[in-house]
């Protein structure tokens, strides 16, 4: 029998059953295995054990009616068996010593969050960077003392939930992006610290058509609006910080895409749409009192 590590690996699904049996297939195949497989299942159609089926690993499914990303992790967290967690996307494959680098990674340092490599799982003849929300910096890095909202990489993260759960969870009013965002953020404000570390690797799988990932940006972007309505609401530097940071990261981000012929990226619909989530947002993200 292979050995386990006292890990729950966290995989939150809306559906996509052949790629989310992709995914856990790729954690079965983890040498040492997490000793705890846990798919949160908002499909609404049984997703999670059709994709499960025959897999030579027990997979807990918790489904759910309620929808949102931050929801799904936040119940994860909750009904997690080990303290000590992996997440992953239903949309990505995990390397076979994923499991086992993160369990060394937590021992070595189990107050931080650990964040790693997400590289782009492409057909040949497909432009890699086109698949959204990848990294492949060969260099560790360790991120302390600076708040900032980019460091975080939801895809590859290993964290004690005891932690994250301590500091409000995911907020939930985050439904569809930006969750990352926003604890990031949060993580760094309170004194933690994120370590990115290059041997903990995931692909992101490349399915999106151009109109897919259009839309997807633009989600992206009105997440992001709301990111910036709830820490201008707050009223702290960080804040004003990352109002100027993404103001200049969109002028400069659009400028170049007309430069090389209005290509798709992640500034795409920024200067629209940042704007238009914060206006949307701007009353639903007023703070949170603690009664």
């Amino acid at each position: 029998m292979r050995a386990q590590v006292p890990l729950t690996a966290i995989v939150p699904t809306v559906g996509r059953e052949g790629m989310l049996a992709d995914a856990l297939a790729s954690i079965a195949a983890c040498d040492p295995r997490p000793a705890e497989l846990l798919v949160v299942d908002q499909s609404g159609r049984g997703a999670g054990e059709l994709a499960a089926d025959g897999l030579d690993i027990t997979v807990r499914v918790l489904a759910m009616a309620q929808h949102g990303i931050s929801v799904a992790l936040n119940a994860a967290l909750r009904e997690a068996t080990h303290d000590r967690v992996l997440v992953t996307h239903d949309d990505c494959r995990v390397a076979q010593d994923w499991a086992g680098v993160a369990a060394e990674l937590l021992h070595e340092d189990p107050d931080a969050l650990w964040t790693g490599r997400v590289l782009p799982d492409v057909e040949p003849g497909r432009d890699p960077s086109l698949v959204p929300s990848t990294i492949d910096d060969p260099e560790p890095a360790v991120y302390a003392g600076v708040a900032r909202v980019d460091v975080l990489y939801p895809a590859n993260m290993a964290v004690g939930r005891a932690a994250v759960l301590d500091l409000g969870g995911f907020d939930e009013r985050f439904t569809t992006a930006a969750e990352d965002n926003d604890l990031c953020l949060r993580w760094l404000m309170a004194g933690r610290t994120i370590r990115y570390e290059p041997r903990l690797t995931v692909w992101h799988r490349d399915w999106r058509s151009p109109q897919d990932l259009r839309a997807l940006y633009r989600r992206y972007q009105l997440a992001q609006g709301a990111l910036l309505a709830k820490h201008l609401r707050l009223g702290h530097a960080a804040g004003r910080r990352l109002a100027l940071d993404t103001l200049v990261w969109s002028v400069r981000g659009t400028a170049h895409r007309w430069a090389h012929g209005r290509r798709i990226d992640e500034t795409t619909a920024s200067l629209t749409h940042i704007p238009l989530g914060l206006a949307r947002n701007w009353r639903a993200m007023a703070p949170v009192r603690d009664d």
